[in-house]
C-alpha cells in the first residue's frame, strides 16, 4: 500500500468515526442540510440551541444560502428529480424568508 493509500485509508476511517459520510456526494448533502439549518437560525426564524435565544444576522444567513445553492449546484447531476425538487423548494422558501426578514 503506496503512503497516500494509506492516508486515504486513515482519512476514511477518521470521517466514519466521526459519523461523516465518505462519499463526497453524500457529504455534500449533509454539508447543504447543517448550512440549511444554519440559515434558519441566522434568518432569526429558528432558535440557536447553543444559545437559546433566536438571533437575526442577515449576513451569515445570506452567506449560508449561497453556499447551499452553490452545493446544489454542484450535486444537480447526479440528483433524481424527487431530490432536485426537494433542495429547490428548500432554496427558495429560504430566499423568500431571506427577502421577508430584511424587509422587516
Amino acid at each position: 500500500m503506496t503512503e497516500k493509500q494509506k492516508n486515504n485509508h486513515i482519512n476514511e476511517e477518521a470521517g466514519e468515526e466521526m459519523g461523516l459520510p465518505a462519499d463526497i456526494f453524500d457529504y455534500l448533502r449533509w454539508t447543504a442540510g447543517m448550512l440549511n439549518a444554519m440559515a434558519w437560525q441566522k434568518l432569526g426564524l429558528i432558535v440557536d440551541p447553543q444559545t437559546g435565544n433566536a438571533i437575526k444576522d442577515l449576513t451569515q444567513a445570506k452567506i449560508a444560502i449561497d453556499t447551499v445553492a452553490f452545493i446544489f449546484e454542484q450535486l444537480k447531476p447526479v440528483m433524481a428529480d424527487e431530490e432536485r425538487r426537494a433542495f429547490e423548494g428548500a432554496i427558495n422558501d429560504l430566499r423568500a424568508n431571506f427577502i421577508q426578514q430584511s424587509g422587516s
